[in-house]
């Protein structure tokens, strides 16, 4: 049981860093198999398929998001909630896209939700529009997360600034606000607060 342990441990670790050298898409039971010296066989006699590898990957990363609610209002627990899960995302390249791309199975994933729910439970709101509250509010971080890796692994700012050149015409603030170096602010923690801030403070005024 040990050794079974330790090799599903071994296998883990490994997918974590070929999902950061090869990405989503390029993740292969057959790039695992050789970067872990084993058969594929072997492989699958740990986990049924790919999916269920991704998905104990999300129910490892969503359960490394630690934080400690003190009695603050529910808008600063969404906040202190918000920056958690965030660092932990950027901390697991490619752990954003894994959240995006599959549903939420992950025993983790489900106690995440579930939590948050129960910051806003005690709102006068239906519990329809509490769960889009908290579905919004995930989307935001895990698609700014995916989007800041793209930003470094992909070069995606310097074609936008590029293109924001080719448009000096067509499209003067854009333009403007290149030459100012508000597009060096991609990505850049003012940005995630202050989109949190914004949607946290919609929250409040359709809850309320």
């Amino acid at each position: 049981m040990v050794q079974k342990d330790m090799t599903k441990d071994k296998i883990i670790e490994a997918s974590w860093e070929l999902l950061q050298q090869e990405g989503l898409e390029s993740f292969s039971m057959r790039k695992l198999s050789k970067k872990l010296n084993l058969t594929v066989s072997s492989i699958y006699w740990h986990f049924a398929s790919k999916e269920a590898i991704f998905q104990e990957l999300i129910h490892q990363v969503i359960g490394e998001i630690n934080i400690s609610l003190t009695q603050n209002t529910w808008q600063e627990q969404l906040l202190e909630y918000g920056y958690a899960i965030s660092e932990v995302l950027r901390s697991r390249p490619y752990s954003a896209q894994l959240l995006m791309a599959y549903p939420p199975k992950a025993p983790n994933y489900l106690k995440l939700i579930d939590n948050l729910l129960k910051i806003i439970e005690h709102l006068d709101a239906s519990h329809e529009y509490k769960f889009y509250t908290i579905s919004v509010y995930l989307n935001y971080i895990i698609n700014f997360e995916m989007d800041l890796m793209y930003l470094k692994l992909n070069s995606d700012k310097e074609d936008l600034l590029s293109t924001a050149d080719r448009l000096k015409t067509s499209a003067p603030l854009l333009h403007q606000m290149k030459q100012e170096g508000i597009f060096n602010k991609l990505g850049h923690r003012n940005m995630f607060d202050y989109g949190l801030h914004v949607l946290i403070n919609g929250f409040e005024s359709n809850l309320t």
